[in-house]
């Protein structure tokens, strides 16, 4: 083998411009694995850019691929927002499996696949067939491709000179090695001395597409034109294809299904695959100490819960509804249900805003009726709510206090202002998410751009800008939460980092790690504990909550049953409790 090159070194010199022969073999290979497992036979690829869109399809597959009955995802997802949840909640995973494997991380983001974008799209599919299918077939030290080449080789050994295969491009470009695999299995298929005496390569490449499919129910993904008439053969698509006969025809592979029909509790079972998430809470269990929260309640809201903000002044709960559209409201001592107002698209996270206070803490302030601080009344009038919606615009409203605490059917929430087009100019938003509210001003995650906005929180304009794409201090990549510790600084998470960055709120200079030297995977949701000064991080695709002191150093790692990729939270004063939006449950988990 060491001879020989590698299939993927001629894999990186394939012509991306023409991507029919990808879309096909790709959509074939979808709809096969499907249509495999009776949960999925009933989806189906026609047009894969479109198809893949809403994350269903790709959701499924690494459902059934990996074997991980613990996944869960949005399987009527309605928004855009819930689409590309559902392509991050894959793209996380794969990356959990490929960090298990020792393998380089996936680096397309949900947006990309979202947007159709066709590398990024193929190139996500690829990772499936090479991981999950490929990979399958690797054995005594090979790689997937490498033992897949082996056995092509094993197979047509007696069928030299007329087959040599050495890679999945040229060596099948005349179609006699697909001959070869047909005759050796079974001879009487084909005629092969009768194919190395027609020297015409189209007819027998499509003789024995012809046959597989015939014989072996392979669909004719390939197609003569493939593999002829180019001088960079994509030998992704042929490996592909090859892989299909090698499933039914290699005794290894027979073997392996055999056993996936007699599986047992996965506890008695040494398992080469189990969940990712198993996989990474075991390689950073070192960095775990025991849990500071005991699951106490939970408010049941509906499909997609994102945050959740207290308002101490009126003694709220308000809780983001993506399935509605709209913000609900709650009792903060009964926990029952108030009111509701309705957003022009879903609501992504909010901040709480009093007139002539300020805030810290996602926009509840510290001087209103919290039992810590001393103050038992505060002196605005008024009560706002400031929303970052999937219309890439950030909205202030006021709330109608006395419609909701009589339970009227009258207007609940007025908006004030609006602030935002898509773009990526001031005052112009590609995802806007965390937002939180210090000293007048209003400091929005915007995701996509990399950056925070700052805005005024009286009027909604431009005030100024912090930070770029990078990974060096005070730079971001994909910045999804927000919160103010009781210094005033801005504290960060950014998803695609893996950290929390702590920042001047005046400029946005780099002042610290909230996470100190923990990676924390992709982090969604933080909130300041002001009473310690603790910060609390949500990991979302490994459903834990960490704790960190004030200089950094990791205190607790809170995980169970009950969370299921918990999004934003906050910290009930009055009650020592904190408060988790909890996405894939559909609720608000309250912890003591």
């Amino acid at each position: 083998m060491s001879s020989q090159r590698s299939p993927l070194k001629q894999m990186k010199q394939h012509n991306t411009n023409d991507v029919s022969k990808d879309v096909a073999i790709f959509s074939q290979w979808i709809n096969s694995r499907l249509k495999e497992n009776p949960q999925t036979s009933h989806l189906s690829v026609t047009n894969l850019f479109q198809d893949v869109k809403s994350g269903v399809i790709l959701c499924n597959l690494y459902k059934i691929l990996s074997q991980d009955s613990s996944f869960t995802y949005n399987q009527t997802p309605k928004t855009d927002f819930h689409m590309m949840d559902n392509l991050q909640k894959v793209i996380n995973q794969m990356n959990d499996y490929l960090e298990f494997q020792n393998a380089n991380s996936i680096k397309y983001s949900a947006e990309t696949i979202f947007h159709q974008s066709e590398t990024h799209v193929l190139g996500l599919l690829w990772q499936f067939i090479l991981r999950f299918d490929i990979k399958e077939i690797s054995e005594d030290g090979r790689s997937g491709e490498e033992a897949l080449l082996y056995w092509c080789q094993k197979q047509t050994k007696n069928y030299y000179p007329f087959v040599n295969i050495v890679d999945f491009g040229k060596s099948f470009q005349d179609g006699l090695a697909f001959c070869a695999l047909l005759h050796n299995y079974q001879p009487q298929w084909i005629d092969f001395k009768a194919q190395t005496e027609l020297e015409d390569p189209k007819k027998t490449l499509e003789l024995s597409f012809d046959l597989a499919e015939k014989y072996l129910n392979i669909p004719k993904s390939l197609n003569a034109n493939d593999l002829l008439g180019t001088s960079v053969i994509d030998e992704r698509i042929v490996m592909t294809y090859v892989s299909n006969f090698w499933k039914l025809m290699s005794p290894i592979s027979r073997n392996r299904k055999d056993k996936k029909k007699h599986v047992v509790d996965e506890s008695s079972v040494n398992s080469s695959f189990k969940s990712p998430r198993t996989f990474f809470s075991k390689k950073r269990q070192t960095h775990s100490v025991s849990p500071t929260f005991s699951f106490r309640s939970f408010i049941e809201v509906g499909l997609g819960v994102s945050d959740v903000r207290i308002d101490y002044k009126n003694q709220f709960i308000l809780v983001t509804d993506y399935e509605h559209n709209r913000i609900n409201i709650y009792d903060l001592e009964s926990k029952e249900f108030k009111a509701s107002f309705e957003t022009p698209s879903t609501p992504r996270y909010i901040a709480v805003h009093y007139d002539g206070l300020d805030s810290s803490q996602h926009g509840n302030e510290m001087n209103v009726t919290s039992p810590r601080n001393g103050s038992t009344n505060g002196s605005g009038g008024n009560t706002f709510v400031i929303v970052s919606l999937s219309d890439d615009t950030v909205r202030k409203y006021q709330l109608n206090l006395e419609a909701i605490k009589k339970n009227a059917t009258d207007e609940i929430a007025t908006c004030v202002w609006i602030c935002g087009t898509k773009g990526r100019y001031f005052n112009q938003f590609d995802i806007p998410l965390g937002v939180a509210v210090h000293q007048g001003l209003v400091y929005v995650c915007d995701f996509e751009n990399n950056r925070i906005q700052v805005l005024d929180a009286m009027s909604g304009e431009f005030k100024a800008q912090f930070g770029r794409y990078g990974q060096s201090k005070g730079q971001f990549y994909g910045p999804h939460d927000i919160d103010i510790d009781s210094n005033g600084n801005l504290v960060v998470a950014e998803c695609w980092n893996n950290r929390v960055q702590v920042l001047s709120n005046t400029d946005g200079s780099h002042l610290d790690f909230a996470n100190g030297n923990v990676e924390i995977l992709h982090p969604r949701g933080v909130t300041v504990d002001r009473t310690s000064g603790n910060v609390i991080v949500s990991e979302y695709s490994t459903h834990k909550i960490h704790t960190f002191s004030s200089d950094g150093n990791l205190l607790s790692t809170f995980e169970g049953d009950q969370q299921n990729f918990p999004y934003g939270m906050c910290v009930n004063e009055w009650a020592g409790e904190l408060f988790v939006a909890d996405y894939g449950y559909g609720r608000i988990q309250i912890y003591k």
